[in-house]
Formats: C-alpha cells, sequence, structure tokens
C-alpha cells in the first residue's frame, strides 16, 4: 500500500471479519482471503488509479473488481456501514466505499444513457475504457481509405 493508506488493524478486522459474506461456514462461495480482498478494495477507493493499477499482492485485479460490483450490488457495503456503528472510523471507512461504488454506478448509467441518446440521433458510440474518443464503426477505415485515394 502506499504510505497514505494503511491497512486494516487487526482490532477493526476482528469487528468487520464475523459481519461479511464469503467466509468458510456460509452458503455457496466463499472468498479465499476476505481481509485481502477488503484491504484491495480499500486500496483501490483510497488511492483512485485504475482497476488495472492493482497491485499484484492483492490479486488479480478483475476478480476484486467482480466481487466489488456484486457486492455493491446485493448492497453488502451498505449493509456493512448500518452494522459498524459502534466504530466511527471503519464505519467511515465502509461508507467511502459504498459511495465510491455508488459514484460509478453513477457514471456507468449517465455513459449508458449518453450512448443510447448518441444511437438515438444516429451519433457513434462513446466507449468506456482509455480510448473514450470515437468509435470506430465498420465502415470507417473504408472510408478513411476512400478519401486518401480521393485526395490523391
Amino acid at each position: 500500500m502506499s504510505a497514505a493508506i494503511i491497512p486494516l488493524r487487526d482490532d477493526q478486522w476482528d469487528k468487520l471479519a464475523p459481519l461479511l459474506p464469503g467466509k468458510r461456514g456460509d452458503r455457496g462461495c466463499w472468498g479465499r482471503d476476505n481481509r485481502l480482498f477488503i484491504e484491495a478494495v480499500v486500496w483501490h477507493t483510497l488511492d483512485g488509479s485504475a482497476w488495472r493499477d492493482l497491485p499484484l499482492r492483492f490479486g488479480k485485479w478483475n476478480t476484486v473488481y467482480t466481487r466489488v460490483r456484486r457486492w455493491d450490488e446485493s448492497g453488502v457495503w451498505r449493509n456493512l456501514a448500518v452494522e459498524l456503528y459502534g466504530d466511527p472510523e471503519l464505519r467511515a471507512l465502509i461508507e467511502k466505499i459504498a459511495a465510491f461504488c455508488e459514484q460509478q454506478r453513477i457514471k456507468v448509467e449517465q455513459r449508458k444513457m449518453e450512448n443510447e441518446r448518441r444511437e438515438s440521433c444516429g451519433a457513434p458510440e462513446v466507449k468506456a475504457g482509455k480510448h473514450t474518443g470515437r468509435a470506430a464503426k465498420a465502415g470507417d477505415m473504408a472510408l478513411h481509405w476512400l478519401r486518401l485515394v480521393g485526395a490523391a
């Protein structure tokens, strides 16, 4: 973790661990290391880096991202914030994660609405990711070459 991001203390983990889904004994799948997962989410939320920049010690970034999204969709982060009313520091941290997830969900919805609006106007779709410029359409390459040939 970077110098500004401190991992969970043992006393915080002791309060948080029994509240988490995916522990041994729960129905369905269980996480290999819930503490490492929570620390990965804390690192990502507080660092603000892209998911693909998650340090390798936390595991595969896509696995962590998928689990964060699933927990967000099922309300785990908000439920944890409610359950942790007795620890204001830990609750604030979980609330930051919940707020971050909500912001991400809003961005996705806005992008989806923008793409739907563009589609209805016949404008090209805006893709997520580092190439957020004009999306290539099937005929773009042919048009490009026709312009080059026509200009000659």
